[in-house]
């Protein structure tokens, strides 16, 4: 039946079932592809609705605040920062919300303290956000810059919100300022996303943010995102660990095997299994994406609870403490129940301690710097230091007796020995020295006279390499894997030229690394300084103090504390029954008010009062002080006593006030 003439028939089905099965193999493979394609324009595209929604949300508060100006709002600096500070707080992302004069002149600045370096800047003397500000006055509209250096450090970019009078005259311009990488890290909920996806954003061929490389990815996606009047190009592309997935070869034995018998049925199950995985990776993305947002908005969430906590406990502190305090003074108290309430004390030391460390993590207290002992506040951490260091590391002293005191707050300098502590830990995981040492030098590394009081942290661990070294100021730089959240150094040096210091590394590997604090030595204060007041047991005052406070429990103890000290107390819980009982009977001779109340905070209240011609001293006591500024309570006359305080501090602070106005300013 075959003749010769059809010997080509074998090799003919043979060739034409093997191109069909490399075909499908081919097919296969370009469908996959296809499919992450697919999957990453998804991802690139929701990214950059994200970003585009966040920063308009942003650049929303931005107008809100220029709209208020323009209805006669915010028309000080003390109304614009707390109010501009407010926004920011709620919502996140913005570096500075700052307030600019018709000259270019930054006036005001919202936070304070990040931004102080962009007050009293010159907007027109920068080359790139000059003609911005420029055209954004001239042209009656909100403009935004390219990439610049920001003033405050770090590259970002900045808005110009013009305001105008009723009469259209220009009274300047809201400047909101964004800095790239912590605006990126605040939308994309945490460095997980950044993980799996590289990043890379244009401005009309100028590079804001990520890799300038990711052109040549074998895998990429476009998107475009629209800010005012500028347009960015968002280009993003899978690390190589989720490349090697994409590019995986195909089975050769079953594509060998399958030639004859299952072609087809396999590439119908092939077609119908990608599908689903590419709806499913569709999914997943989505999902990883909430998750994200949900866990930024619980970790906000969980600061705004611990502070609140803080503030409470605070004020139950306040209580137990002015308690323990008046059944101290009771006679014939029996010498075990005088131990016992001296322990209550002790106790409300340790939980001030803690309160005080959760006010810092929740950002809610103000890290004012004070004099500390820089060898007695390392001593004082040495049990904390040695549980972090385990026994594998020895630690050692060597402490100058001969260094004084430095200016920086306890709860700062704690972070520092505990980050350079841990730091030195993670570099010996077999085991080390680490030495802590202090000295003096007259000039520091950047030639400024001193003296200069140096913290030094050695430990004998694997030191860092050239490349390390080169990224560990960097914010979010760690070596310590996809768990760790880096290495704190920037923390350090921020702490350290916030105290008018700096702050040296030197590590080389195998020879450990060496960590250097510079700070400035204050010299010992004089002898009157150390003159003691009377004491809080014979301290007797007279007149009339009258007490705001809306937490009953803290307002009885206040009470008691003053009436046993001889004075006429009147209370109020509000701002409204404050105004009357002041100007409605006897004037005050002293004011103590909480600084957060029900309606109004306390530096409202005072400003009420002296228009209404009170002009007694005051006090204002808080939980936390985020707030409150020494400027603020010098225009009011009014010194501030922290929360919880003793019988003994609130004593002595009220007889300072009721002694002399003036000692009473801060």
């Amino acid at each position: 039946m075959f003749g010769s003439r059809s010997w080509w028939l074998a090799p003919s089905l043979f060739l034409l079932l093997s191109v069909l099965a490399l075909g499908t193999w081919s097919r296969f493979r370009s469908m996959e592809r296809e499919a992450a394609q697919e999957q990453l324009n998804v991802v690139a595209a929701q990214t950059a609705e994200r970003i585009e929604d966040f920063v308009g949300s942003r650049l929303f508060l931005v107008e809100n605040v220029r709209s208020t100006i323009a209805r006669g709002g915010l028309d000080n600096a003390e109304v614009f920062v707390q109010e501009a500070g407010a926004l920011q707080q709620r919502f996140p992302g913005l570096q500075a919300i700052n307030w600019v004069r018709p000259d270019g002149v930054i006036e005001w600045v919202s936070p304070v303290e990040p931004n102080f370096e962009a007050k009293g800047k010159n907007i027109f003397d920068n080359p790139v956000a000059g003609p911005v500000l420029r055209c954004a006055m001239e042209e009656n509209r909100p403009c935004m810059t390219p990439p610049i250096d920001l003033f405050q450090g770090g590259r970002g970019f900045a808005t110009y919100y013009p305001v105008h009078s009723s009469d259209a005259a220009l009274l300047g311009c809201v400047n909101g300022v964004f800095r790239i990488d912590q605006l990126l890290e605040e939308v994309l909920g945490g460095s997980s996303f950044l993980e799996k996806y590289r990043l890379h954003l244009d401005d009309q061929e100028v590079g804001v943010y990520g890799d300038h490389q990711l052109e040549r990815a074998r895998l990429h996606a476009h998107s475009s995102i629209t800010l005012l009047d500028r347009q960015w190009d968002l280009t993003m592309t899978p690390v190589d660990s989720a490349w090697v997935g994409i590019r995986r070869d195909g089975n050769y034995p079953f594509l060998v095997g399958g030639i004859a018998l299952a072609a087809a049925l396999a590439m119908a199950v092939f077609i119908t299994q990608q599908r689903a995985q590419h709806q499913q990776r569709e999914r997943l993305a989505m999902q990883e994406l909430q998750e994200h947002l949900h866990e930024a908005q619980k970790m906000e969430a969980i600061g705004q609870l611990s502070g609140g906590v803080a503030h409470d406990f605070n004020n139950l502190l306040t209580s137990v403490t002015g308690n323990t305090s008046l059944a101290l003074d009771l006679p014939d108290l029996p010498p075990r129940a005088r131990g016992l309430l001296d322990r209550v004390l002790l106790a409300c030391d340790r939980a001030t301690d803690l309160t005080s460390h959760l006010l810092t993590l929740s950002r809610r207290q103000n890290l004012s710097a004070s004099r500390i002992g820089l060898n007695q506040m390392i001593e004082s951490e040495l049990p904390l230091l040695r549980v972090l260091l385990r026994d594998k590391v020895a630690l050692e002293l060597q402490l100058d007796p001969s260094v004084q005191q430095v200016p920086m707050h306890p709860t700062q300098l704690s972070q520092v020995l505990l980050n350079l502590t841990g730091n030195a830990r993670d570099a010996m995981p077999q085991g080390g020295t680490l030495v802590l040492s202090t000295r003096i030098e007259a000039r520091d590394p950047k030639g400024r006279n001193g003296p200069w009081a140096v913290l030094r942290v050695r430990d004998s661990g694997c030191g860092m390499a050239e490349e390390v070294r080169q990224r560990v100021l960097e914010p979010f730089f760690s070596t310590k894997g996809s768990g760790g959240t880096g290495l704190g150094l920037p923390t350090v040096v921020r702490v350290a030229e916030g105290a008018g210091g700096s702050m040296s590394l030197d590590s080389r590997p195998g020879h450990g690394t060496t960590v250097e604090v510079w700070l400035p030595m204050l010299e010992a204060p004089g002898a009157a300084n150390h003159e003691l007041a009377p004491s809080a047991e014979q301290a007797m005052l007279s007149g009339t103090v009258l007490v705001v406070e809306d937490e009953l429990e803290v307002r009885e103890v206040i009470e008691e504390i003053l009436s046993q000290a001889g004075m006429e107390v009147q209370t109020a819980s509000g701002v409204e029954e404050t105004l009357q009982a002041a100007t409605q009977g006897t004037v005050p001779d002293l004011i103590l008010s909480d600084f957060l109340l029900p309606s109004a905070n306390g530096l409202t209240l005072l400003r009420q009062l002296r228009q209404a011609g009170i002009e007694a001293p005051a006090i204002l006591c808080s939980g936390y002080s985020t707030d409150v500024r020494a400027e603020d309570l010098a225009a009011v006359g009014a010194v501030y006593l922290a929360k919880p305080f003793t019988r003994a501090q609130l004593l002595k602070t009220a007889g300072a006030c009721l002694g002399s106005s003036v000692e009473c300013m801060p």
